[in-house]
C-alpha cells in the first residue's frame, strides 16, 4: 500500500499521551496524525520554523494552534 504524500501541517494538539498535528495530505484528506507518523517529514521542518520553534517539544502547551481560515 502507497504512502500519500503530506502537503503541508497546519496545525497541532497536545493530549495526555502525546502530540498530534493535523497534516492536508496531497489526495486532499485533512487528518489529525501523531508526531510519529510526520516526524521525518519536511513539512513538521516547514511548520516548526513557522512557530518560531526547533522541536516539537517546544510548541506551547497551554492549548492548540488551530488552523488559519
Amino acid at each position: 500500500e502507497g504512502e500519500t504524500r503530506v502537503i503541508r501541517i497546519t496545525a497541532y494538539r497536545w493530549f495526555s499521551i502525546g502530540l498530534e498535528f493535523q497534516v492536508e495530505f496531497a489526495d486532499d484528506d485533512i487528518l489529525w496524525q501523531p508526531l510519529s507518523t510526520v516526524k521525518e517529514c519536511a513539512a513538521l521542518d516547514v511548520y516548526l520554523t513557522q512557530q518560531n520553534v526547533r522541536y516539537p517539544s517546544q510548541l506551547s502547551k497551554s492549548g492548540a494552534c488551530l488552523p488559519r481560515n
